[in-house]
C-alpha cells in the first residue's frame, strides 16, 4: 500500500514541503465491479505548518474512475480534478511527529467520484430506446408559484 508521510520535524521554522507524486490507485482499496480507479493519482501541492499548531496541506489530485452509463451501463471513465483542498490538523492530534495523509486523500476523491453518470456528456444513443417504458411528462405550469420562505418583504438590497 502507498502512503505519503510527512514528518513534522521537518516543518518547523517555516520549511514547505512540496508534494509532487504519482500513486497507485491500489492505496483507495475500492473492490466493486461498477467502480473502478485504473489511471495513477496524481498529486501536487505543499505541506505547512502554521502557527507551529497546525499542520496545512494544500492539494491538487487528479485521477480517473470507470464507472457504468446509467442508460446502457457501459463503463465509461470520468477524471475526477480536485482542486485547491485544503486539510488540517492538530500537531497536538499527531502521533509521533508522522503525519500520513493517505486517508484524507482517499476520502476526498471517493466523496468527489459521483455515483452515476450518462455516456456522451448526458446524450446516451440508448436513451431513445427507453422512452417507451417511461411515462410522457406531464408539464406543470409553475409560473404562479414562488415561494420566497425566508424572504422579509420590508428587507430591498440597496
Amino acid at each position: 500500500m502507498d502512503s505519503l508521510k510527512i514528518y513534522i520535524d521537518r516543518l518547523k521554522g517555516g520549511q514547505i514541503l512540496k508534494i509532487d507524486e504519482a500513486l497507485s490507485p491500489d492505496f483507495l482499496e475500492i473492490d466493486e465491479k461498477d467502480l473502478l480507479f485504473e489511471a495513477p493519482v496524481q498529486l501536487k501541492g505543499k505541506a505547512y505548518l502554521a502557527n507551529n499548531e497546525h499542520l496545512i496541506i494544500h492539494l491538487h489530485i487528479e485521477t480517473t474512475a470507470c464507472i457504468p452509463c446509467s442508460i446502457c451501463n457501459d463503463l465509461i471513465q470520468i477524471p475526477i480534478i480536485i482542486k485547491n483542498i485544503y486539510l488540517t490538523k492538530p500537531i497536538v492530534e499527531i502521533k509521533g511527529a508522522l503525519f500520513d495523509i493517505i486517508d484524507e486523500v482517499r476520502e476526498s476523491i471517493l466523496l468527489q467520484t459521483p455515483p452515476f453518470t450518462e455516456c456522451n456528456h448526458g446524450k446516451c444513443p440508448e436513451r431513445e430506446n427507453l422512452k417507451q417504458f417511461l411515462k410522457p411528462s406531464q408539464k406543470k405550469d409553475t409560473t404562479d408559484i414562488l415561494h420566497f420562505p425566508f424572504a422579509d418583504k420590508s428587507f430591498t438590497f440597496e
